[in-house]
């Protein structure tokens, strides 16, 4: 049996954000947590870096529907600037993805996975 290393890291940004039915975020408490503030994008840098050092190179990014085009970008690029990064990727739901489509391009966001609630665009 090969030991391999952990190459694949998931981290949720925020833990704050829902969708109500009108397709607009809003913030509400985590379930798990109602005091919780959310994981800031400082933090999520800290922890991948510290990943990085690990042997981690892939990386997928959740629930950044709440964070600002301009702010996930400079992530991005932050992230993309570490020594082995390959193919960081984004998971969304795809409501702020117009917003935020160009600047993540230009970061060099190399993936996005866009999750429907439904496929029946009257639900969506």
């Amino acid at each position: 049996m090969r030991n391999r290393g952990v190459e694949y890291l998931r981290v949720s940004i925020t833990d704050r954000l829902g969708i109500n039915s009108g397709n607009k975020a809003e913030q509400k408490p985590s379930p798990s947590n109602p005091n919780s503030q959310g994981l800031s994008l400082s933090d999520a840098f800290r922890i991948v870096f510290i990943h990085n050092g690990l042997g981690v190179c892939y990386y997928r990014f959740t629930d950044a529907e709440s964070i600002s085009s301009q702010d996930l970008a400079q992530f991005i690029l932050d992230v993309k600037s570490l020594p082995g990064t390959r193919l960081p990727t984004l998971t969304t739901s795809g409501v702020t993805l117009v917003r935020m489509a160009g600047g993540l391009k230009t970061a060099g966001l190399d993936t996005v996975n866009i999750i429907l609630n439904s496929i029946q665009g009257d639900r969506y």
